[in-house]
């Protein structure tokens, strides 16, 4: 929301939110807002992130073992 107070449209932002049953995922989301039939709107796309950022993670903690040996 404060991004919009800013420009008319987000990219990319990585959010985490909270699901129903209380896990916790990290979303990649995009908004914009339009004027559909004379009327402001938001239109927003999003990508549950949560799997790449945990492999991405992994992948760095490795890295650190690796470079711990040498």
């Amino acid at each position: 929301v404060n991004a919009f107070n800013e420009r008319d449209s987000v990219r990319d932002l990585e959010i985490r939110v909270r699901a129903k049953d209380g896990r916790i995922s990290t979303i990649l989301l995009s908004a914009e807002i339009i004027t559909l039939n004379g009327e402001k709107c938001i239109l927003t796309t999003s990508s549950d992130i949560t799997q790449r950022k945990l492999a991405e993670e992994e992948l760095r903690e490795s890295e650190r073992r690796l470079q711990a040996m040498f």
